[in-house]
């Protein structure tokens, strides 16, 4: 791509929040929902890895003939209906759980959930569609009438099942029983809509709206093809664009195929939710301004598969989601690899990041702290990520959308932005990776190129003296 008609680069970052009410008739098409995100009404940092107990209330009447049920509990946790049996799924999305049986007999219910947060913002979100023989239907979904507990004292302890085993959430407790006195708790805190970041960039959380609003939906998104196909069709007489930098009185602009923008864009990057009413508000903004540059984007992690697959189509998605928005749409594309791949990471573990005073956690989300991730010094995760990139650029290239792509992005290390690995709290001047690193870096020194204190010598001294090859005077 070096020297043609497209700039495979990081350009120049500058995100304009723009303001105003400019575009909010577009705001009315996002999908909303009376199913909320619900937690504890307490900091999050104070349930980080507590245990949290939720409790809803409700009745059925005679003729149901099918109840089924989703939910996300963000991190992990149990549901229970009516003190039976628990189900330790937390995440219960594309195949609804089908509660039929558990309801059937008319009165009161329960339900229970228990949910463990481990990072972040986290709770629950569920919902429950009720529908019987007259073809009524009643709904039952996570909102601010749930009450929940930080302690569930009045749990019955499990019981160890017979022949020996595990103990488990699915032993019933006295809290998930219909009669179960829960007056004394509190109600709990809606904090996000069902179709919220991150949780959308996730999984389709869509699956969770009631039945009405998933009909909505479907309707919204199909005027929404209309104007893309629309877009589509007026772009068929464009030229492929030549892009590059241009200045003027010292000032870059891009220039796109002759027109001329001002170096300022959208940047959602691969966080880009097709439901998010802020999201479709400021694109609105930035086309009512007359700024018609964006960036959407792919993370790797979401998108390259075991097989070595690629799922072109989220890209497209967002790319094609803008243009419902502005027809003018210019996009920068966001390659993101700054996120580790986990079948990556279990193919290839000699392959990476070490930490000079801490070891990397398979867990860690972060990529501010000690993050297991690919070394930047590994070859073969260069190798494979420009591999990744380059059939990702050909794609595109060879979709009608490149005719509105002005950049490419490849991003990795902390938040796109290149920085190692851990380096909030890990990194201290030396710490440069694990295994691929020696070699590199040791021939860094013999260049005479490392002397620099805290360099690729400080690095070495430090893995040899681990591996107790020598000192740190070696």
């Amino acid at each position: 791509m070096a020297g043609t008609d497209k700039l495979v680069v990081s350009l120049i970052f500058a995100c304009v929040m723009a303001g105003g009410s400019a575009g909010t008739e577009l705001a009315d098409e996002s999908p909303a929902s009376v199913v909320q995100w619900i937690c504890p009404d307490e900091p999050f940092p104070d349930g980080i890895g507590k245990m949290r107990y939720y409790r809803r209330m409700f009745e059925t009447r005679e003729g149901l003939v099918r109840a089924e049920a989703r939910w996300w509990i963000d991190d992990s946790g149990c549901v229970y209906v009516d003190g039976g049996k628990g189900m330790p799924s937390s995440e219960v999305i594309d195949e609804p759980k089908n509660l039929t049986a558990a309801l059937k007999r008319p009165g009161r219910h329960v339900l229970a959930v228990q949910g463990r947060n481990m990072a972040g913002s986290g709770g629950v979100c569920l919902s429950l569609v009720l529908t019987y023989a007259d073809g009524c239907h009643e709904n039952v979904y996570s909102d601010g009438r749930w009450r929940y507990t930080a302690d569930a004292q009045e749990r019955v302890p499990p019981k160890t099942p017979a022949g020996g085993g595990s103990r488990s959430c699915a032993t019933a407790s006295a809290w998930t029983a219909v009669d179960f006195d829960d007056s004394g708790w509190k109600a709990a805190r809606p904090f996000a809509d069902v179709l919220a970041m991150p949780w959308m960039t996730l999984a389709d959380m869509s699956k969770l709206m009631l039945p009405d609003e998933r009909t909505r939906r479907d309707a919204i998104l199909a005027a929404r093809a209309v104007r893309v196909e629309k877009a589509l069709k007026a772009m068929e007489g464009e030229p492929k664009p030549v892009c590059k930098i241009v200045y003027e009185k010292g000032k870059p602009y891009f220039d796109i195929g002759g027109r001329r923008f001002e170096t300022a864009f959208y940047n959602a990057s691969e966080n880009w939710n097709c439901d998010s009413a802020a999201l479709r508000r400021q694109t609105a903004m930035f086309r009512n301004a007359g700024m018609h540059l964006y960036g959407v984007g792919v993370r790797a992690a979401n998108v390259w598969r075991e097989d070595g697959s690629i799922d072109f189509a989220d890209v497209e998605r967002k790319i094609r989601d803008v243009l419902s928005i502005d027809p003018e749409a210019r996009f920068q594309i966001s390659m993101a690899c700054d996120y580790p791949v986990k079948w990556w990471r279990r193919q290839h573990p000699d392959e990476m990041v070490g930490y000079a005073n801490g070891t990397p956690d398979p867990a860690m989300g972060d990529t501010l702290r000690n993050v297991l991730a690919p070394s930047f010094a590994s070859t073969i995760w260069r190798r494979d990520a420009a591999d990744f990139i380059a059939r990702l650029v050909a794609h595109l290239e060879s979709t009608p959308y490149a005719k509105r792509i002005y950049a490419y992005r490849p991003d990795f290390g902390v938040y796109h932005e290149w920085h190692y690995f851990g380096m909030a709290r890990r990194i201290q001047g030396r710490c440069y990776g694990a295994a691929p690193c020696v070699e590199p870096a040791g021939r860094y020194v013999r260049d005479g190129r490392g002397a620099c204190e805290g360099g690729a010598s400080a690095y070495l001294g430090w893995h040899a003296a681990r591996s107790g090859e020598g000192s740190s005077d070696d």
